[in-house]
């Protein structure tokens, strides 16, 4: 049984903490790879948060098809709005990866990216 609508329409998981220290650089690893990696979570959570919306936006869809009343407006409204933010978080991402253009190919980073499953490598 669910506790909650949200927890319901969207899978969410238990908490966890962590050392902040791990996003400090080091000898072997720069900092700027560290606010990459930190950058790059922000935008899955943001992005992940943006899902969810849409997911409970589609549980509060007016019945039947799409008409001129309050009721569709007030709900096209909100999925163009969530819609706009998803476009803009794509965006961020990829002027993040632009920016940080010169980390991607370092070491520390290549070395994590061949331990990735060979269906979720690039190359």
């Amino acid at each position: 049984m669910c506790i909650s609508r949200l927890r319901c329409a969207v899978s969410l998981a238990r908490l966890e903490t962590f050392d902040p220290a791990a996003f400090l650089g080091d000898a072997a690893t720069s900092q700027a790879l560290c606010d990459f990696v930190v950058a790059l979570g922000l935008v899955y959570n943001d992005l992940r948060d943006i899902v969810s919306a849409h997911i409970l936006l589609n549980e509060i869809q007016p019945a039947g098809q799409p008409a001129e009343t309050r009721e569709w407006a007030a709900f096209l409204g909100l999925r163009l709005h969530v819609s706009r933010l998803q476009s803009g978080m794509i965006d961020e991402l990829l002027n993040t990866v632009r920016r940080h253009a010169t980390v991607i190919s370092e070491p520390t980073l290549q070395k994590v990216i061949r331990h990735l499953p060979k269906e979720v490598r690039l190359h």
